[in-house]
């Protein structure tokens, strides 16, 4: 019997279950090998010499998509083949490979594995390598001999590149590269490759590997693949296969490489035709399919049988449409909208070209394709010569309708000649319809148009040779496998005008299928349960001879028989079973039976149950003849590549539905494309979806949104839900099925990520009743079991993609999840072999019995043979009966039993047994057993749980149990007296189940007997009961270890119980003093030589890592690790940490946590599934302080364990939490980080500042498309803090570009990649001017896809009449035509007129005053195109168009910007922006960009008050500054860099006002330079002594310090010393200023006296910027991460903000001492000392003070010494008292003053002053009084009150005027109607009131000079009023003289005769001040409106009375005068 179906069986244990009662069968299908012939290989074409190569290898390894891509970091391990490698001499080496921008880095490493690398890897020891150096030249290096060569230009081109290295007899040493011989040797010396090395073990590629393990010059790049071989090549063979790929080129020009365009999206392809056609000058067009630019290239093939290609032609390979569409969806794709050329196959047996033509609709234009392709067949030509008249008549409408399928004849025909076949009768026959196929096309020659669309493919030509027709048809006239290859390859030919490649690499169609019948009759066997068995009756066959398998439960029972009735007897009675019979010589298999072994049960056909979701679908088969099947979904579905040629999940369905279920007009369309996400598929939802409509639909998705950064679960669930409502609104009722993504490992994030995934979609199936296909959890389960499975690639391809294998698995779960599976198929059942060898085995299984039972012990097994056994098989012969029973465990079960077997019969007993870390089986030693009716006690009791962690009463320990081997029957369990009944007492038993019944004690093992009991029984049996608690192992403190010195606990009565955990807590409390790589604080391994990697060890790493390994060789290599978990340093001392490694098994997780934090979580099924410290083999070893790996002590700690405890339980979190916070390390708030708001997960770039307010400001970058500059979408964020640097505002962008949407990305760290397309602002810096308190924060600012190295030269401007003005280039132009001119506008400089268009204040464009805008962009990663890349999308948002973005109108010179911004509110808002190149930036400067951090504005000496910003360009550094308080700025060239360079760099003021600059620089150092005139010039930059940098340098940050530190003025530094050329080390280092008496630039003298680790040595460390904070301490804001190493790119939370005291910084307890002035005068510096040092301060008094006394805080006087010298014990203020010095002061003057004040203000006239002025002049009195008799007046306020009384008593002569004659005059006329006036007299009279009004505005501040005056006006106005018309209209109310109209608004006083005219308003207005002479002017009134009346007002409304009155009051007002 098939031994594969009791493999598979156990390995998943039914997990793809076929059946309920076969649920063993046919899952992974992995079995031994069998030794028959395979299948036949089927080869394109004859061999290349390449081919022979990989074929005949020692090593070929080949890297596919992401598998290509190196990083640096990889190393991949083939130390398998590096025996036989060893063994090469003469033989050959082939590499092809691509490079990346750093070019250097090792293909192939090849070493002793015990030895160190020698250096930069020489010659000399057992080490060879093959590497690329910096230098870009390729050199091998062999312990013997060594050579190198340049070979391209670059090796960094983006080209790949072919390297062949060869050793022969006629040269020793040959070169080969790109085609080109480079080098050779014939000395025969020199000859040898590999097998001179004495020890060779460890083979390695994309890196050397040192010998513990680490990468050694990691290679960055891809690499196709490595061959080694022992094959010597001639020079032309070593050319030949090296040359430079030229082909896959589609040629352009031609209109067929169309259909290929990535961007078409209608690329389908509809295949058509019969069975299978030399080219006719036709189709020229084609290549228009394969354009980039096209998106609209689906295709429909059709035909007959031959397009169909079913199962029965090719079985498991693709056909030819098949083959095709890998190579034109993947292969020759070129990007993801290149996969999107679908290709849908409506061939169907027996279909003419006349029934495509009258089903055209439905066969061709339904699926709306660009191109239909026809395959003439045999149906076509075996109607012979009479039928060739109707063929082309058909032929021509074929033609015409496939050219209409796009408008205006768009669409393209492909006409296929058919093949030839064996008969030459035929062939002939054949020709002439090839022949009337050239006629027809030739009847469009006069219509080019057409014709350039009609493709022939002359198959015929090309197969009418023997070749063919003798092994690639199949009975002479039928394609096979090898013949639809052909057929593809030859279509491909004359469409993509290529076959590179064809159709994917790797393509040998070699994999043998596992046997299986070849037939499968519809016949049914009648089987019959009787009391003896079951009776079997086969129907009439042309078999006689069987072989039968009975399944009944989890045994089966087989045999044979002769004849076509037998009986099968040993079936237990009343169960279900399946039944199968098979041929014996196992060709012939009839239908399987399923029934009951219940006497006169009469067996039927098996068929699957149906849930009802399942019937709606089979019901929906019934109902319609013909459907679309719809597969969506990712690189999965889309199934290229990895099945190397043989068929995806939707071809094989394809054939099941048309073969197995007989549906050959249904039709099966894949549009998975890979890289798909759910919002990739929505977005390309039309060409998915919208041009079909499908009547299933399958998705399979999720697998790239797990790893896409932004698509959570959550956004997933909501795409899947608005995929399905899409496929709704299509089709309301189309069945939908969600399957799940599959397994995958060392995917990182990813396969962490999927369960969330999977669990959504999950969750969108329930609710929605879908289709719910789970592929993911039992082949998960089945990798755990079994790692090696991993490494077969016709299961799964990769770490990602199922291969063959791994489809034809999927297949089967569509087919059961659909309820459409058949048990009796040929394709339901197709597997290939994988590789799994069979051993025999010298042990003999120790085996148990009762009278009818069987077992084996699996951990007794497991112990005897000391393997990893997995699944197990079982078998037993019964000697009697011949009938064989067998069953099957799975992976981890205890025990194996065969049940109800015949009693009193021998049995031929065999045990076999998969094991889990290699593909083996291993068969055990053969047996006779006798079963009798003697009842032995072979059975066992089990209890579920023998450990309990609750230790009180009443608490539930397990539950127990009988295993298998016991009689049937209920047994009952009870306490015991005898052996081991000690703790009886303390448990009872309860249903079974043992609980306590005391309290127990933590670490105490209790022992109870029991007995087990039912009627036929019994056994006792003693159990250890565990009382866990907390389950602590051991503790240990206070163990100080010293590097290499590990304490080994192997020895202690503990360790072997460490070694068996299986769950459990690592608490460790350290402090580390080593900078030792790795460190391991605990471990448990197997020390022995040869099992390096059997180890569990808990480490850390200086620069912060956490990390945990559980390893046990291939089987188990599991490592996680937390990044910035744990301090090494802290405030410059060793840190101390405690850490916790918690395992869970119940809960599937391990967790690690520091210092108060949980740091990481990781789900173990990301791994491949829960294990721990018991699933290591051989362990030895317990150690603390090393891992002892081979018998040497690996990963060495030094420092001290203050203690270590290790639990066998894992402790809570809040636990661990209380536990490791004991050593938290409290960290200011930090200040820009990922979740800070701005939506950034990277920043850079550190900027701080203190302001003379107190407010602290920070500015860095925050890179948006990770942490690479320029170009990358980076913007400006600024924070601000107002206490000092506690706490911060929420970040803004005040350098903000909009082209690219500010999205968050998760980008793997180490990717190389970034958003290279965005405007971007770089490295900010900040300064203050102090004068005005204004601050400036500059940038650098690069346009749309430029950084430093792309910038062009000049400064961006243009003069024009001798002013600069900014140039545009205007789209579609190449020169910069355009300015912009004053106010904004945009002038063409050709005709000097303006434009339309200008800009607005943040340079954005306007066309007449319009904004401008263009779409925004969005960047996201898509991870599975190697190792990642970013994709852009085009959003719907609309921003304002900027003359730096892309897509711009107009844009600015793509050259460096200098940007600023200034604040005069600290930094809240910010101005508009400013460009500062047009004054800065010279013409022939390329790049002139910020030195980052802060700028700084000179204090002291003659250039007091200069602002200056640190720059510098691709020579030299310089400076901009600004003397006019940032309103203008010029540029100085920086020092001279002759003895050493500079770039960025910071500047410094020394006390005198002279700077000093500090600059990143080369050669490990930093550079100095002085300069005496305000940096305008410099002296030669020079190394600074004694200081370190990275070697690939760093920027720095210098201040000066405000006070004085031990005395004397001093700078603060920060820089990364350097590990090599890493930024790591991290320093901030004091330098003491001094004097050295002599000038110029040698005054000061730096000693830099204190240096401070900011961390470990290791640690990452790179930009930083320092700031003085109010509070006297310093912030430092640096960049904890190493930017120089490309492994610690998009690391995110780099940016770290720090407080450091100068206790800290000088590494002992100082104070500081701070005098400060009370009164007028000035004292020393505030001082920083050691604590307990004598200091001095003194005190400076101003000219006139004099110094009084020293007092402290308190106000309690200390001295009375300017000098004051103390012991400084404690920091202090002390504060200097200064008083003025007494002075006599004459007051007579003052005396006199006042006197008089007193004799005026006794006046009667005094009082007709007015008021305003008498207060002022008794105000001013009061104070002369009271400084009279102040007795310490100074001789400054005496005058001050003198002079203030004199002026005021000036004004004394301003008398009130009397208004009342004004007013009645005023109010006369006031807001009447004066149009009866002539113009000029009514303006004279307004003026004059308005005059009036003011006057009268003052009330009694009104002067009486100014009343007269207006007065006189007024009325002067009012006589000379004239009147317009001579007869003025009457009011008909008041009848008067003619001459003076009365107005009726003006009643008259019938007593007085006059009119009284009140105006309330007499006070003065609020708005009214004094003139400038001291009296209150009526002009300095404001007019105010005097009413809303308009009648009008003349003097007879007066009366004569009043006009007496009037004249009389004027009269004696003039008297008065």
């Amino acid at each position: 019997m098939r031994d594969w179906k009791r493999w598979t069986a156990v390995l998943l244990a039914g997990s793809l279950a076929f059946t309920a009662a076969d649920d063993m069968k046919l899952i992974v299908q992995a079995y031994e090998m069998q030794n028959e012939q395979g299948q036949e290989s089927y080869q394109a074409e004859s061999k290349s010499k390449l081919d022979d190569l990989k074929e005949k290898a020692v090593l070929f390894q080949e890297f596919q998509g992401e598998e290509q891509r190196f990083d640096g970091t990889r190393a991949v391990d083939v130390s398998d083949h590096a025996e036989q490698i060893h063994k090469i001499e003469t033989g050959s080496v082939v590499f092809r490979f691509k490079a990346s921008k750093k070019a250097d880095g090792v293909l192939l490493g090849a070493k002793d594995k015990t030895i160190d690398l020698p250096t930069d890897l020489n010659r000399g020891s057992d080490c060879t390598s093959f590497f690329i150096r910096a230098n870009e030249k390729f050199r091998m290096v062999y312990k013997h001999t060594a050579a190198e060569h340049v070979g391209p230009a670059s090796f960094s081109d983006g080209n790949w590149h072919t390297v062949v290295v060869s050793s022969q007899n006629e040269k020793s040493m040959r070169l080969t590269i790109d085609g080109q011989e480079m080098w050779s040797n014939t000395d025969a010396g020199n000859r040898g490759l590999f097998s001179k090395q004495s020890v060779l073990d460890q083979v390695t590629i994309g890196a050397q590997k040192t010998k513990d393990g680490q990468v050694y010059k990691g290679f960055q790049g891809e690499i196709s693949h490595v061959i080694i071989t022992s094959e010597t090549l001639t020079d032309a063979d070593a050319i030949a296969i090296s040359k430079p790929e030229t082909s896959g080129e589609i040629a352009s020009g031609s209109a067929v490489g169309e259909m290929f365009q990535i961007q078409y999206g209608d690329n389908s392809w509809v295949f058509t035709g019969g069975e299978a056609s030399g080219e006719i000058a036709s189709g020229s067009a084609v290549g228009e399919m394969f354009q980039i630019q096209y998106g609209d290239n689906s295709w429909v093939f059709t035909g007959g049988e031959a397009v169909q290609g079913g199962f029965a032609q090719t079985r498991g390979v693709r056909n030819y449409v098949g083959q095709f569409e890998e190579y034109v969806r993947w292969t020759k794709a070129g990007n993801e909208n290149g996969r999107q050329r679908y290709t849908i196959n409506t061939g169907k047996a027996g279909q003419t070209l006349k029934d495509v033509v009258d089903n055209y609709q439905t066969l061709v234009a339904d699926y709306s394709p660009k191109a239909a392709a026809y395959l003439v067949g045999k149906e076509d030509y075996q109607a012979g010569e009479a039928g060739i008249a109707s063929f082309q008549d058909s032929l021509r409408q074929f033609i015409n309708l496939s050219l209409g399928l796009k408008e205006n004849g768009k669409g393209f025909a492909v006409i296929q000649k058919p093949f030839a076949v064996k008969d030459d009768a035929v062939n002939a026959t054949i020709m002439l319809y090839c022949k009337a196929v050239d006629e027809v096309v030739k009847e469009y020659e006069d219509e080019s148009e057409k014709l350039d669309r009609i493709v022939v493919v002359d198959h015929f030509a090309q197969t009418n040779q023997d070749d063919f027709k003798n092994n690639k048809l199949k009975d002479g006239q039928t394609l096979n496998a090898a013949g639809h290859f052909e057929i593809g390859k030859q279509f491909s030919a004359a469409t993509i005008k290529t076959t590179d490649s064809y159709p994917g690499n790797g393509v040998t169609l070699n994999l043998k299928e596992e046997e299986q019948p070849d037939v499968y009759l519809n016949v049914l066997p009648v089987v019959t349960a009787e009391n003896a068995g079951l009776h079997v009756q086969i129907p009439e066959t042309n078999e006689t001879s069987w072989r039968y398998e009975l399944s009944i439960g989890d045994k089966k029972i087989t045999g044979s028989a002769d004849g076509n009735t037998f009986t099968i007897t040993g079936a237990e009675s009343g169960k279900e079973y399946l039944f199968k019979c098979i041929s014996s010589d196992g060709t012939t298999q009839l239908q399987t039976v399923t029934g009951k072994t219940e006497a006169g049960n009469v067996g039927i056909a098996y068929g699957q149950t149906l849930d009802e979701k399942q019937k709606a679908l089979s019901e929906k088969l019934k109902e319609k003849d013909k459907m679309t099947w719809l597969f969506m979904g990712d690189s999965i579905t889309h199934a290229a590549l990895w099945t190397k040629g043989y068929d995806g999940i939707a071809q094989t369905f394809e054939k099941y539905l048309k073969d197995e279920m007989g549906r050959a007009s249904d039709t099966v369309i894949n549009t998975a494309v890979s890289g798909a996400t759910t919002t990739s598929t929505l977005n390309n939802i039309e060409q998915r979806l919208e041009k079909y409509t499908p009547d299933v639909v399958s998705i399979m998705l999720g697998t790239n949104d797990a790893a896409t950064g932004g698509l959570t679960a959550d956004i997933y669930k909501k795409n899947l839900e608005t995929i399905i409502e899409k496929i709704r609104n299509k089709n309301k009722d189309a069945v939908i099925i969600l399957r799940t993504p599959t397994p995958m490992w060392n995917t990182g994030s990813r396969e962490a990520n999927i369960p969330q995934y999977i669990a959504k979609m999950k969750q969108v199936a329930d609710e929605q009743n879908l289709i719910y296909i789970d592929q993911y959890t039992e082949l998960q389960k089945a990798f755990n079991d079994y790692g090696w499975l991993k490494k077969d690639t016709v299961l799964f391809g990769n770490n990602l993609h199922p291969g063959a294998n791994g489809h034809l698995l999927m297949t089967r779960h569509f087919l059961k999840g659909c309820g459409l599976w058949k048990e009796d198929s040929a394709i339901a059942n197709l597997f290939y072999e994988m590789p799994i060898n069979e051993k025999t085995s010298e042990i003999t299984p120790e085996v148990i019995k009762t009278p009818n039972r069987i077992g084996v012990s699996l951990e007794k097994l497991k112990e005897d043979s000391k393997s990893q056994i997995g699944a197990v098989h079982l078998k037993a012969v019964s000697k009697a009966s011949g009938q064989t029973y067998e069953t099957d465990a799975e992976a981890g079960e205890k025990l194996i039993v065969l049940k109800n077997l015949p009693e009193n019969q021998k049995y031929e007993v065999e045990v076999s047994a998969w094991l889990k870390d290699r593909a083996e089986k291993t068969v055990f030693q053969k047996q006779e057993i006798e079963l009798n009716n003697t009842l032995e006690e072979a059975f066992d009791i089990c209890l579920s749980d023998e450990k309990v962690e609750n230790l009180n009463e009443g608490t539930t320990v397990g539950t127990f149990t009988v295993n298998e081997m016991a009689p049937e029957g209920n047994y009952v369990f009870s306490l015991c007296t005898g052996e081991g009944d000690t703790h009886n007492p303390y448990f009872a038993i309860e249903n079974g189940v043992l609980k306590t019944a005391k309290k127990l004690e933590e670490g105490k093992t209790y022992t109870i007997r029991l007995k087990a009991k039912n009627a036929e029984a019994e056994k006792e049996k003693i159990f250890k009961i565990y009382a866990v608690g907390r389950g602590l192992v051991f503790r240990k403190e206070d163990q100080k270890i010293a590097v290499g010195s590990p304490v080994e606990l192997s020895t202690k009565d503990y360790a072997e119980k460490l070694m068996k955990l299986e769950e459990g807590t690592i608490l460790v409390h350290y402090t580390s003093t080593s900078d030792q790589a790795i460190q391991s604080l605990f471990s448990v391994s197997n020390a022995k030589a040869g099992h390096e990697n059997r180890h569990f060890h808990v480490y850390i790493r200086p620069e912060g890592v956490l990390g945990c390994e559980i390893r046990n060789e291939s089987a188990m290599n599991y490592g996680f690790k937390a990044a910035n978990a744990v301090k090494a340093d802290y405030k410059g001392k060793p840190a101390e940490n405690i850490i916790a490694l918690q395992a869970d098994k119940e809960k599937g997780t391990y967790q690690l946590f520091a210092n108060g934090e949980k740091v990481l979580t990781v789900d173990a099924a990301a791994l491949g599934g829960y294990r721990f410290i018991s699933e290591i083999t051989g362990l030895d070893t317990v150690s603390l302080g090393a891992t002892k790996r081979g018998g040497i002590n690996k990963y060495t700690f030094g420092g001290n364990i203050h203690k270590i405890e290790v639990y066998e339980t894992p402790l809570t979190d809040e636990e661990l939490i209380e536990e490791t916070k004991k050593t938290a390390y409290p960290e200011l708030q930090q200040i820009f980080h990922k979740n800070d708001g701005t939506g950034a997960n990277y920043y850079r770039i550190p900027a701080l500042l203190t302001l003379k307010s107190g407010t602290v400001i920070s500015a860095a970058d925050a890179r948006f498309g990770g942490t690479h500059d320029s170009p990358n979408n980076i913007d400006i964020a600024v924070a601000r803090s107002e206490d000092g640097g506690k706490n911060w505002s929420k970040p803004e962008l005040p350098f903000h570009y909009e082209d690219y949407e500010d999205n968050t990305l998760e980008i793997p760290v180490g990717t190389q990649t970034r958003v290279n397309q965005s405007a971007s602002f770089i490295d900010p810096v900040l300064l203050q001017d102090e004068e005005t308190e204004r601050v400036f924060l500059i940038s650098d600012a690069m346009a749309a896809g430029y950084g430093s190295p792309q910038a062009v030269t000049g400064s961006g401007y243009k003069e024009i009449q001798g002013k600069k003005y900014l140039k545009l280039q205007k789209a579609g132009e190449t020169d910069y035509n355009y300015t912009v001119r004053e106010n904004g506008v945009i002038y063409n400089d050709t005709t000097n007129q303006p434009t339309e268009y200008s800009l607005n204040s943040n340079f954005e464009i306007l066309k007449d005053n319009v904004l401008q805008t263009v779409k925004q962009k969005s960047s996201r990663f898509d991870p599975t195109n190697g190792s990642g890349q970013l994709v852009t999308d085009e959003t719907d948002k609309d921003v304002p168009m900027n003359i730096m973005y892309a897509d711009a109108v107009f844009k600015a010179l793509p050259t460096t910007w200098l940007y600023m911004k200034y604040s005069d509110d600290d930094g809240k808002t910010w101005s508009d922006p400013i460009l500062l190149n047009g004054m800065v930036k010279a013409e022939d400067s390329r790049v002139l960009v910020t030195g980052p951090g802060r700028g700084m504005q000179i204090k002291n000496g003659e250039y007091k008050g200069r602002l200056i910003v640190p720059v510098y360009d691709t020579a030299q550094s310089g400076i901009i500054y600004s003397d006019d308080h940032g309103a203008t700025w010029n540029y100085a060239k920086g020092p001279s860099t002759k003895k050493a360079a500079m770039s960025e760099s910071q500047i410094v003021e020394m006390p005198d006002g002279t700077l000093r600059v500090y600059a990143r620089s080369t050669g490990s150092k930093i550079a100095e330079a002085v300069s005496l005139d305000g940096g305008k010039t410099w002296t030669e930059a020079a190394y600074v002594p004694g200081m370190t940098q990275p070697g690939w340098g760093s920027q720095l940050s210098v201040i000066r310090y405000g006070g004085l530190i031990e005395g004397k003025p001093a700078l603060i530094m920060s820089t990364p010393a350097g590990v090599g050329n890493y930024r790591r080390d991290g320093r901030v280092k004091i330098g003491l200023i001094t004097d050295t008496g002599k000038e110029g630039s040698e005054k000061y003298k730096i000693d830099w006296t204190y240096d401070y680790s900011v961390d470990s040595k290791n640690a990452g460390f790179a930009y930083s910027c320092l700031s003085e904070l109010p509070n006297h301490q310093i912030g430092l804001m640096y960049e904890k991460y190493d930017s120089y190493n490309p492994a610690e790119l998009h690391s995110q939370d780099i940016m770290k903000y720090e407080e450091l005291s100068l206790s800290e910084l000088m590494g002992k307890e100082v104070v500081e001492i701070i005098p400060q002035t009370e009164g007028k005068g000035t004292v020393s510096q505030r001082n920083t000392v050691k604590k307990g040092s004598k200091i001095t301060i003194e005190a400076y008094p101003e000219e006139e003070y004099q110094f009084v006394r020293w007092e402290d805080e308190k106000g309690n006087p200390v001295s009375e010494q300017e000098k004051y010298t103390f012991d400084a014990k404690e920091s202090a203020a002390f504060t200097a008292v200064f008083e003025q010095e007494k002075e006599e002061v004459d007051k007579s003057h003052l005396k006199e003053a006042i006197r008089h004040a007193e004799e005026q203000m006794q006046d009667e006239k005094y009082q007709d002053v007015i008021p305003v002025v008498r207060e002022e002049y008794e105000e001013a009195y009061k104070n002369a009084k009271a400084i009279d008799e102040k007795p310490d007046a100074t001789s400054e306020e005496v005058e001050t009150a003198y002079k203030t009384l004199i002026e005021v008593g000036k004004r004394l002569t301003m008398y009130k005027g009397d208004l009342t004659e004004l007013q009645a005059a005023y109010d006369l006329y006031a807001g009447k109607d004066l149009s009866i006036y002539t113009q000029d007299s009514k303006t004279v009279l307004e003026e004059a009131l308005k005059e009036a009004e003011k006057v009268l505005k003052l009330g009694e501040n009104a002067v009486k000079e100014d009343v007269n005056e207006a007065l006189e006006k007024l009325q002067k106005a009012i006589e000379g009023l004239e009147k317009s018309e001579p007869n003025p209209p009457t009011d008909p109310e008041f009848p008067t003289d003619p001459e003076f109209p009365t107005d009726p608004e003006f009643p008259t006083d019938p007593d007085s005769g006059n009119t009284d005219i009140v105006n309330p308003d007499n006070s003065l207005s609020p708005d009214d001040t004094p003139s400038t002479n001291g009296t209150p002017s009526a002009s300095d009134e404001k007019a105010v409106a005097t009413g809303d009346k308009e009648t009008p007002v003349g003097w007879t409304t007066l009366g004569f009375a009043a006009m007496l009155a009037a004249a009389g009051r004027f009269l004696g007002r003039k008297k008065r005068r």
